[in-house]
């Protein structure tokens, strides 16, 4: 289940699976590419949903799992970037959240009444016991 919970101060760590800039290459220029949604003035929302796919293991172990992932949404709705910020436990569901979420749409945000980029902090549950789609 993917939702959004308060934002949290936390250093993200780019999941290997993404494109991500290298850290010379964030210049202040990059900063300003994405917002917070406290900095916009119309936060992005979800267009679509999509299901998480468990992974076989997990659920053959009925484990549950919760991650924090930062995503970074362009000004077109697109997902251009994912951190995963928290994982319980680690390295179990990492990709399966990180493949739901890059397929993820969003309206974008507006600040002054234009499109712009934004860092949303959502929560991914997984839970053996909800509907569920394994591989």
């Amino acid at each position: 289940m993917l939702t959004e919970p308060e934002p949290q101060a936390a250093a993200p760590r780019p999941h290997p699976s993404l494109p991500v800039a290298d850290a010379p290459a964030r210049s202040e220029a990059a900063k300003e590419k994405y917002f917070s949604v406290r900095e916009v003035d119309v936060p992005p929302r979800p267009l679509n949903e999509v299901d998480l796919v468990y992974p076989r293991r997990a659920y053959e172990l009925r484990m549950r799992g919760k991650l924090l992932l930062q995503l970074s949404i362009s000004d077109a709705g697109v997902v251009d970037e994912i951190a995963v910020l928290e994982a319980n436990p680690p390295g179990v569901f990492e990709d399966a959240a990180v493949a739901a979420a890059s397929a993820l749409r969003f309206s974008p945000a507006e600040k002054y009444g234009q499109r712009v980029g934004t860092r949303l902090t959502i929560e991914v549950t997984f839970d053996p016991y909800e509907k569920i789609n394994t591989p």
